[in-house]
């Protein structure tokens, strides 16, 4: 890969993940404190759970990269405590630019897996599916609780007209 494409590849990924921290926090605000402990699935961790590991994902995803350090994980799952963690998240993003990521070697844990992978791989296998994984269960646990979500609130891209549906 050429260092053009390479810094191309990053602003990209930058900017992917500022765009879904953005819809994740845009998911909080949506939600109602009772919203917080539905699970998108009986197995699945709760909403505000999913939220939380969404906006942490932000961070985890190019944070690496760099010099800097995310927020701590909030103390309560609350709508206060996950807004005041996207907004910590996105001051800790705020003026990154492709620059400043040196891609290197990472090693982590994906569940209970100990895991070592490149700095592309890393990033565009693991991390930012993961963060979209986790706002995707979000915005999954939040329509089957009734708010009225669609492909537009999870991406800011779609637009339906009003009242707009497949079963038509």
């Amino acid at each position: 890969m050429t260092a053009e494409t390479l810094e191309t590849v990053l602003a990209a990924a930058l900017e992917t993940v500022r765009h879904y921290l953005g819809r994740t926090r845009a998911l909080v605000e949506i939600a109602t404190e009772a919203d917080l402990a539905l699970r998108p699935a009986p197995d699945m961790r709760p909403v505000g759970d999913q939220l939380a590991i969404a906006i942490g994902f932000a961070g985890r995803a190019v944070l690496p990269f760099t010099d800097r350090t995310g927020p701590d994980w909030p103390a309560e799952i609350t709508r206060e405590g996950l807004l005041a963690y996207a907004d910590a998240m996105a001051a800790a993003l705020d003026g990154l630019g492709a620059g400043d990521l040196v891609l290197r070697e990472i090693a982590h844990r994906a569940g209970f897996a100990d895991v070592t992978q490149g700095g592309a791989d890393y990033l565009l296998r693991f991390a930012l599916p993961n963060m979209i994984f986790h706002v995707t269960a979000a915005h999954t646990g939040l329509k089957a609780a009734g708010h009225d979500l669609g492909k537009a609130d999870f991406d800011a891209i779609h637009a339906y007209p009003a009242g707009f549906s497949f079963d038509t």
